[in-house]
């Protein structure tokens, strides 16, 4: 941050510095190799402010995530996933190797049964997550009651279709816990860094020498003008 030259750090574009260096000798329309010097300060300092703002935004983002890692609702996300897994791999399974006889369908029923018992965990965390586990747990029942003797196709296809229903219902909850965590990411008061302070006043100084380059630019070009027109500096103009 405290670098006397536009230069760019391992982690940062080159072509993006050189960029910012020739966006503002555009901008300030710079001739002169004084006008040219000022703009290049100014980039440097405008550089600087971003790194400033960069370094802050990681900083926050870091101490937001290693909360959120212990709330309530990302525990509630991470099980809501986990459950949108298990019922994908339980809608796979079942389509791709339908049982021929009881000892197979019981092998089958085994994940389901374990997928089953997941989903009613979610619900007792956060009911209305899964409005759809109902369905399929009866389905589930049913198959299981009707398949002493033979597989009913009719009944087992009734199972999957419980699970995509249950499925479907991911994304929305997806999104409620979503903005829970946004709203934690706002919420959370963040432990004192005390760097933060020496940022501030650094961030401080950058703007105040931002603005005094403005003043010297201006400065600088009402003296060219002055020369321009008595063919001398004359007195100087006053800042």
């Amino acid at each position: 941050m405290r670098s006397g030259r536009l230069a760019a750090l391992p982690h940062e574009d080159p072509q993006e510095v050189e960029h910012q260096r020739q966006m503002w000798r555009t901008e300030l329309d710079a001739e002169s190799p004084a006008e040219v010097e000022v703009a290049d300060s100014i980039a440097l300092l405008r550089w600087k402010l971003r790194r400033i703002d960069e370094v802050e935004h990681r900083r926050l983002a870091a101490e937001v995530l290693a909360r959120l890692d212990d709330a309530p609702e990302m525990k509630s996300l991470k099980m809501i996933e986990g459950t949108l897994t298990a019922l994908s791999t339980m809608v796979n399974v079942m389509t791709s190797a339908i049982p021929s006889d009881r000892n197979a369908l019981d092998a089958l029923l085994a994940p389901v049964d374990a997928t089953v018992e997941t989903l009613a965990k979610v619900e007792d965390a956060s009911p209305a997550v899964f409005a759809g586990q109902k369905e399929l747990v009866d389905a589930v029942g049913r198959l299981r009651e009707n398949s002493w003797a033979e597989i009913d196709p009719t009944t087992y296809a009734s199972v999957i279709a419980a699970a995509l229903g249950v499925e479907k219902l991911i994304p929305p909850a997806r999104q409620a816990v979503d903005a829970a965590r946004e709203r934690i990411a706002v919420d959370l008061p963040l432990p004192g860094d005390p760097d933060v302070a020496r940022r501030t006043r650094y961030k401080r100084d950058c703007e105040r020498q931002l603005e005094a380059e403005m003043r010297f630019l201006a400065l600088l070009r009402a003296r060219q003008a002055q020369m321009a027109t008595s063919g001398s500096f004359g007195p100087p103009v006053p800042a």
